[in-house]
Parts: C-alpha cells; sequence; structure tokens
C-alpha cells in the first residue's frame, strides 16, 4: 500500500501540473473574464492608490483617516487591442466616507499572457451610469487608432441646478483606446499640426528637382513658396537655389497621429544629450542635428519629462507622402512625436537600425506636439 502510495505521488503532481496547464493556457487564449474584473488589483486614480477587489468589491479597514468603499459598477466585454483575446471596460466608483462617491473609466487589456489596467479617467462625482457599449465603427481612420473600436458611455451628471443626490441631465461620452493602450476622449482627436517638417537634398551632381507634397490636410507655412510643387536647382552640397539648406513647410493633418508603441521617457533637462545621442541613430548628419536642436529646445515648454515616439511609417506614407523627382536613391524621415508628461514610467525603447546613405538622397525632420501636460 505505502508503494502505492509513493507512486500515485508523482502520478497526481502530473496530473495537478496538466491540469494548471490546461487552466493557464485558457486564460491566456480567453484573456479577460468576469471572474478577473471582479478581483483584480486596480489602481484608484483619484485616490492614486491600489487596491486589491473581491468579488467585485472593496471596504478598508480602520478608521475614517484612509477610509476607501469601493465597488464595480458597469463593465463591457471586447477585443479592443485587436489581441484575438478578450479585453474588458470597467466603471469604478468609491467614496472616503464622506459624501462624495466618485466615478473612473478604465480598462484591463491583454499584453501576451499578461492582463493590464490602462489608465484611468474620471467620470465625475455622484453621477449615474446608465450603459456602456464597446462598438466596432469601421468608417475610422486605421491610423488613428489601435482597432475601430469605441467606448461609447450613456449617464446622467448635473445640470448647474440639480441637487447633488439627483443627477438629471443625460450625456453621451465617447473613448478610444490609442497605440499606446491609453484611453482618451474623442474629443481629445484634434488635428496634429506638423511643425517645422525640412527637407535636405543631396543629389550626386547639380540637379533640377522637384519635390510635391500629398498632404491630406492643409499646407499653412511654406519656405520658398510652394505652388502645387517645389521645382528647384540644387547642388551636390544641397545648397537649393544658390540660398537655402532645406525646403520648409507646416500642415495641419486631417487624422490623428499614429505612432510606434516603443519611445522614451525623458528629462527635459536630458533633452539635448538624448538628442545627440539618438538622432545620429535615427540617420541625421552633424548639420541637420544642430538645426534640429535650434528649432526643438526653444520650441518644447517646459515639462518634467517629455514621452518620444517615432511616427509610424505607414501613416507617413498615407498622410504626408512626398513626391520626389527625380527618385531619391535614399530616403531618412524623422518626424517625432513629443508629449509633455509629469511623471517617469518605463517604456520600451525601439530597436533602431540606421540608414546608409547612398546615392541621391533625402533627409527630413520635424515633429508634432501638445502643450498639454499629461
Amino acid at each position: 500500500m505505502g508503494l502505492i502510495s509513493q507512486l500515485n505521488k508523482p502520478i497526481m503532481f502530473i496530473f495537478i501540473t496538466i491540469i494548471l496547464f490546461v487552466n493557464s493556457s485558457y486564460a491566456q487564449k480567453t484573456g479577460v473574464d468576469e471572474n478577473i474584473i471582479k478581483n483584480f488589483t486596480y489602481h484608484i486614480k483619484l485616490e492614486d492608490t491600489k487596491i486589491a477587489f473581491k468579488n467585485g468589491k472593496y471596504e478598508s479597514e480602520g478608521s475614517l483617516k484612509g477610509y476607501i468603499k469601493a465597488w464595480i459598477v458597469k463593465y463591457a466585454f471586447a477585443d479592443i487591442n485587436k489581441d484575438d483575446k478578450m479585453d474588458a471596460v470597467v466603471i469604478l466608483a468609491h467614496t472616503g466616507g464622506g459624501s462624495g462617491t466618485f466615478f473612473e473609466l478604465t480598462a484591463l487589456i491583454t499584453e501576451r499572457e499578461n492582463i493590464k489596467q490602462t489608465n484611468s479617467l474620471l467620470l465625475g462625482d455622484r453621477v449615474e451610469i446608465n450603459d456602456i457599449k464597446i462598438v466596432d465603427e469601421v468608417s475610422l481612420p486605421r491610423t488613428s487608432f489601435k482597432s475601430s473600436k469605441k467606448i461609447y458611455l450613456t449617464m446622467k451628471t448635473h445640470k448647474t441646478d440639480d441637487p447633488s443626490c439627483c443627477p438629471s441631465e443625460v450625456v453621451r461620452e465617447c473613448f478610444y483606446l490609442t497605440l499606446a493602450d491609453e484611453i482618451k476622449s474623442c474629443e481629445d482627436e484634434s488635428a496634429p499640426v506638423v511643425k517645422k517638417p525640412a527637407i535636405y537634398l543631396y543629389p550626386k551632381n547639380n540637379e533640377n528637382i522637384t519635390v510635391k507634397l500629398n498632404i491630406k490636410g492643409n499646407i499653412t507655412k511654406t519656405i520658398p513658396e510652394y505652388n502645387e510643387s517645389w521645382k528647384v536647382k540644387v547642388d551636390k552640397k544641397g545648397i537649393i537655389d544658390n540660398k537655402y539648406s532645406y525646403l520648409f513647410y507646416e500642415a495641419s493633418l486631417e487624422s490623428p497621429v499614429n505612432v510606434t508603441k516603443e519611445g522614451w521617457i525623458v528629462k527635459y533637462e536630458h533633452l539635448e544629450s538624448w538628442f545627440e545621442k539618438y538622432l545620429p541613430k535615427l540617420g541625421l548628419n552633424r548639420k541637420e542635428i544642430k538645426d534640429f536642436k535650434d528649432y526643438w529646445l526653444k520650441e518644447l515648454k517646459y515639462a518634467k519629462f517629455y514621452e518620444i515616439r517615432l511616427l509610424d511609417r505607414d501613416f507617413l506614407d498615407n498622410n504626408m507622402q512626398l513626391l520626389i523627382s527625380p527618385k531619391p536613391d535614399t530616403v531618412i524621415r524623422v518626424i517625432l512625436y513629443f508629449k509633455p508628461v509629469d511623471k517617469y514610467r518605463k517604456i520600451k525603447n525601439p530597436k533602431l537600425t540606421q540608414i546608409q546613405r547612398k546615392g541621391f538622397t533625402l533627409v527630413e525632420w520635424g515633429g508634432i506636439t501638445t502643450d498639454k501636460i499629461h
């Protein structure tokens, strides 16, 4: 009997391991479910703290000092980030024991085998949540969103003469998920302005070159004057019409930008050294780097940090196409997105492969920024 018991132990271990593996594989395949939503450790934005929910609610122990009571109001499922696994949008409510009850919108997103919480957006105090839906809107531009889904929230908020207990104004709010896995209001989708794209031309010999901008939006500034195209004479050193080092334009785009998921978080005081380190890796030479720094070190307003990402190459080709005749042998386009942020967080840096300049080379740099601190 003892021998059989000893033999059963490894068999039982293997059996349990198989069960755990199957359950783990099932969780990885399906993503977020109701059990995960109700027992997740959430970051509460207004309190700036993490709390572990149990069966959809949480209540701290002890006195009123530091007291928090929180619960899940509503949630909705969808594959928001297009990884074939279920995600969820969740509305949380919490109170600190006073008269206020605050509501936040957040999401649980699958990322490989892990489930992470996105940022949270405050919805208000003592609002009434009526409905939440995740809608597939195929008309949305693919360059703007990780998927074509939008999040619609119907709720009651307070009119100016409503008592605190009883909001009466029905509103419908719209949100979406960015490529950086951030929930944003659809009202934030203002048309971005591409500032000072500078186009350098380096032909092998003195050359007559035509440059046409195919911009999905409006061209707002140019130097020299742009009339359907630039027709310029360029020498081997890159001097344009015996006068200019580069062609200059600015444009307001129709669509929100699409940026790479990878990027950098850079302290404001370290921006110049970051430019010195990474602009050569992105393909710029010393003259182009100096021009870049002269402009952007003055243009970027003070913030604790800047989040820097590259504009996606497909986005550039679809929204900021350059048509050059004769066609360049080498094209280097460095358009950066600068977002001021208050806090440092670790994000994955992109792997950069420096482009070698061969033959007739075109180089462009520029950027997009927002003054809004995130």
